[in-house]
């Protein structure tokens, strides 16, 4: 998995895909010491569009940036429409400290030539072209004000893999404009992963942090970056999202392998958490109405389970209802999805010191309980639960059992007057665990887009045909142990109106 990809692998991806859009961006993640778990799950998440769509969409707001628009009959290369020209960008670079000001979609470049250390002001307001020039010596730094938007400074690095520099207006706009969005390309002779595609590319914000930061800033930085990087294809350095980790669980802040359930469990539930709390913070304070506020991570992966007890002496039936985020399912050697998923709902049986307290009897009774989906989400994320803890070696083990799971689902164990019962699944990502235990091993993800799967390993990028799912069903032995442990499912409705 780790073989280093050259550009004319993506480029035999075009001759065998030739319907596979040429602007879709394809970058690595390089690997920080063991947070493959982090990679492989941000991954899956950037390619979930729903998820990936409202995370852009929270961020560009937050930044005072246009919209991001994701359409699958425009061209996304560069441009999204309104995305060339931001009100008021800082750039900080070593020898040249270029301040610019752009107001309402303006290209004009007006340039001010300053001595020594070329100091650079540029203001562009409203279609207006007047030139400033103020020329500075003995190495004085001229500075704007920016917007109140854009309260961070980004610094920017140039590289590629590209020999030579160019002259050009548009080489130095895309430098300017990807330095304001935090997107610097690292130079190929100190980086170790992150020049597997030809290219390698890091986002770095300042050290000033928001009075309250939260992994969803982190997120969206990234995904944006991604998003608007003139290349299609690269390696990314995730260092401020890590950084942001490991401040807001001790967790993660070694260099200790961790779980990917437990990460992308801490991820959703920290942006769901911290984006109630804005919601709530915007309601007057005199208000007594206690509102349940739901946030993107809710309209897109929570469902709702129902715990259906029934007294076996009066036959009443008691329903308890609790949201989830994702299925954690026990798993059996040789059985399917659909069979975890059918003894997730069997019926046990309450009796002895487990007996049900029945309000209707008023007192301790003999029940049947079975757990019942009420509600399903639109993406659909069920946990293989392939980690046990073994008594007798007081630790716990990987189960390797083959699970055959289908590219698509319907799912059968729902209450009867659930909505849409017929609603049907399709898997487009699967996060793959390798070795024998969880707390070590490897993580990469497998990844559908427009049709043609890709294995995402770190900073390693390559095709796998859909029959090479097959093997990461699991095995009745050791040997092979490349073992899918969290399914990611895709309403189909959604799908068919999604960029993949």
């Amino acid at each position: 998995m780790g073989n280093t990809q050259t550009k004319s692998d993506l480029e035999k991806l075009y001759e065998k895909y030739p319907d596979f859009p040429k602007n879709q961006k394809l970058f690595g993640l390089e690997n920080f010491g063991n947070t493959c778990y982090c990679n492989s799950v941000l991954q899956v998440l950037y390619f979930c569009v729903p998820f990936r769509n409202k995370v852009l969409q929270y961020y560009c707001e937050l930044k005072g940036l246009p919209p991001v628009v994701i359409n699958n009959n425009q061209n996304n290369n560069n441009n999204n429409n309104n995305n060339n020209n931001h009100a008021n960008n800082s750039i900080n670079n070593n020898n040249c400290d270029n301040n610019q000001n752009y107001n309402n979609n303006n290209n004009n470049n007006n340039n001010n030539n300053n001595n020594n250390n070329n100091n650079n002001n540029n203001n562009n307001n409203n279609n207006n072209n007047n030139n400033n020039n103020n020329n500075n010596n003995n190495n004085n730094n001229n500075n704007n004000n920016s917007n109140e938007n854009n309260n961070n400074n980004y610094n920017y690095s140039s590289s590629s893999s590209s020999s030579g520099s160019s002259s050009s207006s548009s080489t130095s706009y895309f430098k300017n404009m990807f330095s304001f969005f935090g997107i610097s390309g690292s130079s190929s002779g100190n980086n170790n992963n992150s020049s597997s595609y030809g290219q390698s590319s890091s986002y770095n914000n300042s050290r000033n942090q928001e009075k309250e930061a939260n992994l969803i800033i982190n997120l969206g930085e990234l995904f944006y970056t991604i998003h608007q990087n003139k290349e299609t294809h690269g390696c990314l350095k995730p260092e401020t999202f890590v950084e942001r980790l490991k401040i807001e669980n001790e967790l993660f802040s070694s260099f200790m392998h961790q779980d990917a359930h437990e990460f992308l469990n801490f991820l959703l539930n920290s942006i769901a958490e911290f984006l109630q709390k804005q919601q709530k913070n915007k309601q007057p304070q005199q208000s007594t109405e206690k509102k349940e506020y739901k946030t993107l991570v809710h309209e897109i992966f929570e469902g709702t389970l129902t715990n259906e007890t029934k007294c076996l002496t009066c036959e009443s039936i008691t329903n308890k209802d609790e949201s989830f985020l994702d299925l954690s399912i026990d798993i059996e050697q040789n059985k399917s999805l659909t069979n975890c998923l059918s003894n997730f709902s069997s019926i046990e049986i309450l009796s002895k010191n487990d007996k049900f307290f029945c309000d209707q009897c008023n007192s301790l009774q003999e029940a049947q309980k079975r757990m019942k989906i009420k509600k399903l989400p639109n993406t659909l994320i069920i946990h293989l639960k392939r980690f046990k803890y073994m008594e007798n070696i007081q630790q716990y083990t990987k189960l390797n059992y083959r699970v055959v799971f289908p590219f698509e689902i319907i799912i059968q164990n729902t209450t009867s007057n659930i909505d849409e019962p017929d609603k049907k699944f399709n898997l487009f990502a699967v996060v793959i665990h390798v070795g024998s235990g969880p707390n070590h091993g490897h993580y990469y993800s497998l990844i559908k887009c427009h049709g043609v799967w890709f294995v995402f390993d770190d900073h390693h990028i390559d095709i796998r045909e859909e029959s090479d799912i097959y093997d990461c069903f699991g095995s009745s032995n050791d040997y092979n142990n490349d073992c899918g442990y969290l399914l990611f499912y895709q309403c189909e409705d959604t799908t068919n109106n999604k960029q993949k």
